[in-house]
Parts: structure tokens; C-alpha cells; sequence
């Protein structure tokens, strides 16, 4: 089995996520809850997977719901902290994370499973998932799926705000199934200097079968 991942580069991109992405995480909750969890009791407990900033872990609290998140990125558990104080967070890997707790659903937001690149890797995760449900527990979650890569994927856009300035790129390679969006980043270091960081996202397309 490889080792768990380093997610530096999820560090670095966390305070974008946290202020220009982590509102369509919190925006899935309207989703989730036709799908499962109008039918969830009040207090239910719930393990937000691969949580990022936090704001569909705090959309959960709202609703009455105990939640813990997880999320491989140090930075991006630190928003979360802050977006979502009443929750439990912790610092681990999808494909290997391990609690001593049950939960009544696992929620995966953001299509942050397309982030596992192997199947192997995949299947990992979902036994690990299977491993904290309750019996008769649920595991909902989204993906994107091919249709989605070949219509939204494909683009370049940019970020421009006083503090920083980040361009990004996304590909999709329809013979390999792999997705990737480049980012380069420019910010502001404590001299008032620029300083780049360049780094990449990779998502694997998976079948429906």
C-alpha cells in the first residue's frame, strides 16, 4: 500500500478555496439533503470526508447534526476550524483514515473522491467509509463524472484580489481519463514582494459501470 499523501499544495491553495470555492460545498447541502438526509433524525452524527474549508461541515451544524470532518490538508482544517467551530475536525487521509467512532452518514462534497487517482485507492476509501457506518448507515457523496470533465472542466480563468493574483488551467485527456488544473500563484510574502508558487490537481474519471 503507498504512503499517505503530503498535501502541500492544498495548503498553499487553502485561502482561495476558503474565500472563491468553499461556498459550492456549502451550496451541496441542498442536494444532500433531498437525497438523504430529509430523512436523518435530529443529532445524527456525521463524518464530513475530505471536509476542505469547512462550510458544508457549518451548513450541517445549522441543521442539527454532530458532525467531524476530515481533511488531508493541515491549512484547510485550520479554515475549517474557524468556519465551523462546533465540529470536530482531524488531519488524515481518505484512503486510510481511521476513527473510533460510528456515524449514521459519511457525505463527500466537491467531487473530492475524483481526487483518489487508482481504483484500488477508491475502494480503499470506501471500506474505510464502510468501516464507521452504523448498520443500515449511508455513504452519499458526488462525482464528476465524464459528461461533467468534457462540459465544465476544460477552461481558464483567473483570481485577482489585492493580496494575490492566481491563474488556473484545466485540462481533461479523454484517452487517459485524467483531469488536471494548473495553478500559478502570485502573493505577496512579508517583504511586500511577489513570490510564485506554481502546483497542480490531478481528478480521475471513473466509469459508472
Amino acid at each position: 500500500m503507498s504512503k499517505k499523501l503530503i498535501y502541500s499544495d492544498y495548503d498553499i491553495f487553502a485561502s482561495i478555496y476558503n474565500k472563491h470555492w468553499g461556498h459550492f460545498a456549502e451550496h451541496s447541502y441542498l442536494a444532500f439533503e433531498k437525497l438523504v438526509l430529509q430523512y436523518a433524525q435530529p443529532h445524527s452524527h456525521i463524518l464530513d470526508l475530505c471536509c476542505g474549508t469547512g462550510h458544508l461541515t457549518r451548513k450541517l451544524l445549522d441543521n442539527n447534526f454532530v458532525v467531524t470532518g476530515i481533511d488531508g490538508s493541515t491549512q484547510m482544517i485550520e479554515y475549517a476550524r474557524e468556519n465551523a467551530p462546533d465540529a470536530t475536525f482531524f488531519v488524515d487521509d481518505a484512503r486510510y483514515f481511521n476513527i473510533n467512532e460510528q456515524f449514521h452518514y459519511v457525505i463527500s462534497a466537491g467531487d473530492s473522491l475524483n481526487h483518489i487517482m487508482n481504483l484500488d485507492e477508491l475502494k480503499s476509501v470506501f471500506h474505510n467509509v464502510y468501516s464507521v457506518l452504523h448498520n443500515e448507515g449511508i455513504f452519499a457523496f458526488d462525482m464528476n463524472m465524464e459528461k461533467g470533465f468534457l462540459e465544465n472542466w476544460i477552461a481558464s480563468f483567473h483570481i485577482s484580489e489585492k493580496e494575490y493574483v492566481c491563474t488556473i488551467d484545466s485540462t481533461y485527456n479523454n484517452e487517459n481519463k485524467k483531469a488536471e488544473m494548473n495553478f500559478i500563484l502570485f502573493q505577496h510574502d512579508i517583504d511586500n514582494n511577489w513570490t510564485r508558487s506554481d502546483f497542480s490537481f490531478e481528478e480521475a474519471c471513473y466509469s459508472n459501470e
